[in-house]
């Protein structure tokens, strides 16, 4: 019934906000997110320990950067199923 009354409005995200439009329709792309960042934890945690430049890059890359561009697209992708438009 809600997301009938969602996808008469133009409105294909389920009539979710963000947060659980995420949890029920976006699981894998948050099973990513979160991989991204424990990977980014590991590497920072590894740095520390020995010291290495090239986990330092690994732990920018998983920790910072991946993360960010995962989570805009998916910002992204949501304002446009709120607006109607389908890709």
């Amino acid at each position: 019934m809600q997301v009938d009354e969602s996808v008469n409005k133009k409105d294909y995200t389920g009539g979710y906000e963000f947060g659980p439009w995420l949890i029920h329709m976006r699981k894998m792309y948050l099973v990513g997110l979160l991989g991204n960042l424990a990977g980014g934890i590991a590497c920072l945690s590894i740095y520390m320990q020995e010291g290495e430049f090239v986990t330092l890059g690994c732990a920018i890359f998983f920790g910072l950067f991946a993360p960010v561009l995962i989570g805009t697209l998916l910002r992204k992708q949501y304002k446009m199923l709120k607006r109607g438009q389908s890709s």
